[in-house]
């Protein structure tokens, strides 16, 4: 046999942003204001003989015993954005960072076609906040986080098309329809993540460590449900009330046993936990 397969992608991304910062006493603050666009396509042709070749070592789609099969996809998405941030410090040492972003996918109903994530962070460095008066501790930091997403359908997941087939029984095409039911309201999967840690540095930056503990909960979660063959459909993709949740822990502990004007040695040993539940 004799294949020949052709794939085209491209993508672009173009952001407008507006930034600002201002800083008065032992506050600081700044932020960004700004706007995306981004649009994908993708192309694919596989062709490819069909029961053999005519004259055996002449690899050419024109060398085909039966008409050759041919497989043509293209796939568009274009997804805009707006999005802000706003970041508060005060003495260099406690941090209060706020983000939201509003997207509108193609992927998604025209009528629904609009979804917001935001997200929330702070962090304390403890040593530089309070005089611990500790010579061998360099600094202990607190932080925490809160992050929202959301993951939307692939292009055309939602659409009911035709695939078309050439030489599909004794020369002639066929045009099939899909054995998946779309449901049109289909919103886009949400994860809610939170993490919580803890930072420290010990003997004048020779020794680290830092532990974190995350969840993250997933809901309203794009499935595939299998249903009854008699409904002429094999399966309905919908959003579950299901709901999964990730738990972990991951832990880090290093140093550096050797260290000259020209050469360092790092070590460090990464210690990790990863969980997966029924909600």
């Amino acid at each position: 046999m004799y294949l020949n397969a052709q794939y085209f992608g491209y993508s672009s991304t173009s952001d407008l942003i507006f930034t600002g910062k201002k800083s008065w006493a032992d506050f600081a603050v700044d932020g960004l204001l700004g706007g995306s666009i981004f649009y994908k396509m993708d192309k694919s042709s596989i062709s490819s003989t069909s029961n053999g070749l005519n004259i055996p070592g002449y690899y050419s789609l024109r060398n085909s015993v039966d008409p050759i099969n041919t497989v043509q996809g293209q796939s568009a998405l274009m997804r805009n954005a707006l999005y802000a941030r706003i970041a508060l410090s005060y003495k260099n040492a406690l941090f209060l960072e706020a983000s939201g972003r509003n997207d509108w996918s193609s992927t998604l109903p025209t009528q629904a076609n609009s979804y917001f994530y935001p997200s929330l962070s702070a962090s304390a460095s403890i040593h530089d906040l309070i005089d611990l008066k500790l010579s061998w501790l360099d600094q202990l930091k607190v932080r925490g986080a809160w992050v929202q997403s959301k993951l939307t359908p692939k292009p055309y997941d939602i659409n009911q098309a035709f695939t078309i087939s050439n030489n599909a029984w004794d020369g002639l095409p066929t045009a099939s329809y899909p054995n998946t039911i779309k449901d049109y309201t289909i919103a886009p999967t949400q994860y809610d993540s939170y993490e919580f840690g803890l930072d420290l540095t010990f003997l004048n930056n020779r020794l680290y460590s830092n532990y974190t503990r995350y969840y993250r909960h997933s809901h309203n979660r794009m499935i595939l449900s299998s249903i009854s063959n008699m409904t002429g459909f094999q399966d309905r993709y919908i959003n579950t009330q299901e709901e999964l949740m990730t738990k972990g822990h991951e832990i880090t502990i290093g140093g550096l046993p050797l260290r000259k004007n020209d050469f360092q040695w790092d070590v460090s040993v990464n210690f990790s936990q990863n969980l997966n539940y029924y909600h």
